[in-house]
């Protein structure tokens, strides 16, 4: 009589922006079976594999990095895909008096970067740590910050290895030769032209027969090919895999609209430096307010002064921009523009609870991050727009506004 192994995993729920969630997954027979709101399938299993739910919680990692363990470092995936995982750091934390054991473990097939997980003794998990959000044991909080420290220094070896590998240095200068530039102000394309970069500036640019090559640069012979200007991402946030990603779409240059002062400027150094890949990255400061739904930064203004000063250091920092979060209390917003725009900075964000966008474009707002904002302003009953309601609700009575 042939035995029928039956599991069967399903959850309902819903995500932060309250949009539901139905996934389920089925092992019967060596069969497995998932559905969710994006994809259905099934594959006849003939070795261990662990599904890839859409919306799953961090400590499934820890399941997945259980299942790899014992599987000898790599497990196949579903839908598709396998993962790699390898040790790379142990640390001994205590608090509250209580000690413990943990490993970090680099999950890699997941994304386009490791994917780190801490386990515990008994290879059970631990803690999920990034500087945007943590899930860790009660009690432990106090140790992510040694958690994150151990990442970075993993995080930032493999950047380092990767400029190392990656990197095109050409101390000399390069000449695309021969090239069809695309020129942005006309909109036309300029046929058999030479550009000379040195450094990190375009020096030259015109017809080939007349533009001369400095003496050992490099020359590219670009013949047939099309060469356009570095394209902007005006609304970034900086992390790990971006600098790769970017140059590979043919993005030279972001512009950071929130993100942790610290890691970002050391970010930007290593790119400076050649330790990371990356691009120019323009840096905007973002100030929130204290409060339940404060945004994911440590820089929060409750007072006229700690507005002030907070605008003042990002201009030392050498930021060109401040972007208002959504908890900045609308007494302070005025006090943020003024401040900003008396040192030069551009100011722009998020319409604080509250408020509406045409009060804060009347107080000075320069720009206004997101649509939704904008659809917010005529709907002036929803106050709380520093909740998931600024979502929901535009997109429940969005279709109802009369754009005349």
């Amino acid at each position: 009589m042939q035995k029928v192994f039956r599991s069967q995993k399903a959850s309902t729920a819903t995500i932060y922006l309250k949009s539901p969630v139905h996934e389920s997954y089925m092992l019967e027979s060596g069969t497995a079976r998932w559905k969710n709101d994006s994809e259905e399938g099934e594959k006849k299993l003939t070795r261990p594999a662990v599904y890839i739910p859409i919306n799953g919680a961090p400590a499934e990692l820890g399941l997945l990095a259980q299942v790899a363990l014992g599987n000898g470092g790599h497990l196949a995936l579903l839908p598709e895909g396998e993962a790699k995982i390898d040790l790379l750091a142990e640390l001994d934390l205590e608090a509250s008096g209580q000690k413990k054991h943990v490993a970090m473990y680099a999950i890699t097939g997941l994304d386009f970067s490791p994917t780190y997980v801490w386990l515990d003794d008994r290879n059970k998990f631990f803690a999920f740590v990034s500087p945007w959000s943590t899930v860790i044991p009660e009690g432990w909080e106090a140790t992510a910050k040694s958690l994150q420290a151990e990442q970075n220094k993993a995080s930032q070896s493999r950047n380092a290895a990767l400029a190392g590998r990656l990197a095109h240095p050409a101390p000399n200068g390069i000449v695309f030769a021969h090239i069809n530039l695309f020129d942005a102000q006309s909109a036309e394309i300029l046929e058999n032209r030479s550009v000379v970069v040195v450094g990190n500036r375009i020096r030259v640019v015109g017809p080939s027969d007349r533009v001369i090559a400095p003496a050992g640069a490099e020359l590219i012979d670009a013949t047939g090919k099309t060469l356009l200007p570095g394209l902007w991402d005006m609304h970034a946030h900086v992390g790990d895999n971006d600098g790769l990603l970017n140059l590979a779409a043919g993005v030279t240059t972001v512009r950071d609209l929130a993100n942790d002062i610290d890691s970002l400027l050391a970010r930007r150094k290593r790119i400076e430096e050649g330790k990371e890949i990356g691009t120019r990255i323009i840096l905007a400061g973002v100030i929130d307010g204290r409060g339940p739904y404060q945004g994911p930064t440590k820089v929060l203004v409750s007072t006229q002064d700690e507005a002030r000063a907070a605008v003042d250091n990002y201009a030392r920092l050498g930021y060109v921009q401040i972007k208002i979060y959504s908890s900045v209390t609308p007494e302070l917003v005025p006090v943020i523009i003024h401040e900003a725009h008396k040192l030069g900075l551009r100011v722009s964000g998020h319409i604080p609870a509250e408020m509406t966008a045409a009060q804060c474009v009347e107080l000075g707002y320069d720009e206004i991050q997101h649509a939704n904002f904008l659809m917010l302003n005529f709907m002036p009953d929803v106050k709380n727009t520093n909740t998931p309601t600024r979502f929901t609700e535009v997109a429940k009575r969005g279709a109802d506004l009369d754009l005349d």
